[in-house]
């Protein structure tokens, strides 16, 4: 197969994931507009940094989106096993949900970038909070996307639900029983080093994800 048959293929993939969740997509759209000025204004006069608020915002609408996918490709069991006979390759229908992913990713970027410039209170993005953000997404995206072509959608929801709660919970749990995180050790390195090094780890944390489903998709009977 061709270079161009490929992005074909993938581009017909991915068309496939946005119609089979169109609902899901413009509810998505409105809340990746509504959660940074929700965050925002819950924070009072706290100027709330920029790539808090990307991380919660890509984290909890990817799971979202991928979520609502997933349920409805299990509606329809032998609809993969029917792609992979019509020439779609399982290599291809695997990284296709990486590419949409980080598609997805790059749209909060863009919504991110836009509102710290209208919103009072939202700081500016910086390449730090990039990095940070890309880790944190790369990070429970990889995980939610492995866990889902090992272990199935029943899996993944668990790891839906424990985000979920992290998000919501994490701050008042660390506050309630006084844990104390120390993250002096960061601020000893150079803020450029420390941020590359961050989109290194989300690299590699996202390749070592994509051979993990890789290889489990290649041995699955669809």
């Amino acid at each position: 197969m061709c270079i161009r048959d490929r992005v074909t293929t993938m581009l017909a993939l991915i068309k496939k994931d946005i119609l089979i969740a169109k609902k899901m997509w413009f509810v998505v759209m409105l809340l990746s507009l509504l959660i940074p000025l929700f965050i925002r204004f819950a924070g009072g006069d706290i100027t709330i940094p920029s790539g808090v608020v990307l991380s919660v915002m890509s984290i909890i609408l990817s799971m979202m989106i991928f979520t609502s996918i997933d349920q409805e490709e299990d509606k329809y069991p032998k609809a993969k096993a029917l792609l992979t006979t019509v020439g779609y390759s399982r290599k291809l229908q695997i990284l296709h949900r990486y590419i949409l992913m980080a598609v997805f990713f790059l749209f909060c970027i863009l919504v991110i970038f836009v509102e710290s410039l209208l919103v009072t209170g939202l700081a500016p993005v910086t390449f730090m909070d990039l990095s940070l953000a890309a880790f944190a997404f790369a990070f429970v995206s990889s995980l939610y996307l492995a866990l889902t072509t090992t272990l199935g959608t029943r899996a993944s929801q668990y790891l839906v639900m424990l985000v979920i709660f992290a998000i919501s919970m994490g701050p008042f749990l660390i506050s309630k029983f006084e844990i104390k995180i120390d993250l002096s050790f960061f601020q000893r390195i150079h803020p450029v080093l420390l941020a590359t090094g961050l989109l290194i780890a989300a690299a590699l944390v996202s390749s070592l994800s994509l051979i993990i489903s890789l290889a489990a998709y290649r041995k699955k009977d669809l």
